[in-house]
């Protein structure tokens, strides 16, 4: 039973959600089988996990009929009877939270029974709410065109209100604004996501919008020439003016703006400035620095109130490259709180490793790392190679060829690795083996070690490589 449905449903609920459930199967109106509720109090004291050995099937069918052979198909009806009621539920709850749809349900009720005045009172007030959040968000569209369709069908069966054919005008202008928001909005996730996957999709439409949204510049909402212009961004990556003009427009549409979509459209602008730095256009080291500014200190790139690892990861490592080290290590310390509870100390400690390396304290990043065993293969590799830096770094050759010993062998028999990691991690103790020989006076010219770097582009750490490699040559 731990893997069934209902449980998978039960573990999700919150401890004021289940005694929420509990009122809604105890209410007859929505059920009337005691043995439902018999069930509920069966499993309930097993919350938050259901993972406990008393509910194995058998366990719970002897509980729920005693005295009877145990029979499968039996629990099994009474499960899915819970389930559709668990699934009920859910789904009141989310139409409970959402008072537009609960209103334009409420009016088609009204337009149903032909009850006039309050049909039109609840249409009054439907128009005030949707007015009020009009373009903040890509959702709200949706609840126009509902408000347009229900309002026209609703006066025209109970022969009310204005000329049918304005009906059908403000109609087939949601239905527009509705299919431009969800067109640009969904193109730009496309092209996302087939950048990602390298991978290439077809459009329909996609280009005919945006050619008439050229011509037509004040054509649209505010919205949908925001996912125009993060389009545009993507489509014609070799116009840096594009980026600008939408950092620009997103600046000024902080604070009007739904969360979700300033997420989506600030990740199409970092998605843009980064490509640019992977391309090695250096000035975007500073854009895609300055843009997670924005994403950070606004909760922008949070999910359900925590910061993604990556995130977290990707603003310390531009925040170095920028030498940011103050505002970085502030940052640290602050968003910590924000992170994955089970990942936090790790992220912490690793990322405060990673900055005091670039900062020249290696004797911090030696305590910092002797302190934690990561289990995590990412934080793995990359504790030992801000350890092999540092320990270069220090001169201190010797400590530096036990590590690598050790780290050669823990590449060759990790199974969890994969053969990319490998290769990079292979190929970095490679080069700093001809690193630690030469400077401790082997026969191994400067000139072959930069060979070697350049022989294997797949490697590790190959920025601080290439550094390392043109001080020898230039004899520092």
């Amino acid at each position: 039973m731990h893997k069934s449905k209902p449980l998978s449903i039960l573990r999700t609920l919150s401890t004021w959600e289940r005694k929420n459930l509990e009122e809604y199967l105890h209410s007859p109106f929505f059920n009337k089988n005691q043995r439902i509720i018999d069930f509920w109090d069966l499993i309930k004291p097993y919350a938050p996990g259901f993972d406990q050995e008393d509910l194995a099937m058998e366990r719970v069918f002897g509980a729920m009929f005693p005295g009877e052979d145990y029979d499968h198909q039996k629990l099994r009806y009474l499960m899915t009877d819970f389930t559709r009621l668990c699934e009920g539920f859910l789904a009141y709850k989310v139409w409970e939270a959402d008072p537009i749809d609960h209103g334009l349900y409420l009016q088609r009720a009204y337009q149903e029974r032909e009850i006039v005045k309050p049909f039109l009172e609840k249409k009054r007030k439907l128009f005030q709410q949707i007015d009020k959040l009009d373009g903040k968000s890509h959702l709200i569209y949706n609840d126009k065109f509902r408000y347009a369709e229900m309002s026209y069908y609703g006066e025209y069966e109970l022969a009310i209100g204005k000329n049918p054919a304005d009906h059908i005008s403000e109609v087939m202008n949601a239905l527009d604004e509705l299919f431009l928001v969800k067109k640009l909005r969904y193109s730009c996730e496309l092209i996302n996501q087939s950048n990602v996957l390298n991978k290439h999709y077809e459009f329909f439409l996609t280009q005919e919008l945006m050619d008439h949204m050229a011509a037509h510049p004040d054509f649209g909402s505010d919205l949908a020439r925001l996912y125009y212009q993060a389009l545009l961004t993507l489509q014609e990556d070799s116009e840096e003016a594009h980026f600008f003009t939408l950092k620009q427009m997103l600046y000024k549409a902080l604070g009007n703006i739904d969360l979700d979509d300033l997420s989506d459209l600030y990740t199409c602008a970092l998605n843009y400035s980064i490509k640019q730095l992977n391309t090695g256009n250096q000035k975007f080291v500073r854009e895609s620095f300055e843009l997670y500014k924005v994403l950070m200190e606004n909760r922008i790139i949070f999910v359900k109130g925590e910061l993604p690892l990556q995130h977290f990861k990707n603003m310390i490592a531009l925040g170095v490259r920028e030498k940011e080290y103050e505002w970085t290590e502030a940052f640290i310390n602050d968003f910590k709180q924000f992170l994955p509870p089970d990942e936090a100390e790790n992220a912490f400690t690793y990322n405060m490793a990673y900055l005091q390396e670039a900062k020249g304290n290696y004797g911090q990043v030696k305590r910092l790392l002797r302190t934690v065993e990561y289990p995590d293969v990412f934080y793995q590799l990359g504790s030992r190679a801000i350890l092999i830096r540092t320990y270069y770094e220090l001169e201190d050759y010797e400590s530096l060829s036990y590590l690598l010993d050790s780290f050669r062998m823990y590449l060759r028999r990790n199974k969890a690795l994969s053969d990319y990691q490998r290769k990079l991690y292979l190929n970095l103790d490679r080069i700093m083996r001809a690193l630690v020989r030469y400077q401790q006076g082997a026969r191994i010219t400067a000139k072959e070690i930069a060979a070697l770097l350049e022989k294997h582009p797949d490697v590790a750490a190959r920025h601080w490589l290439k550094e390392k490699v043109a001080a020898i040559r230039e004899g520092f």
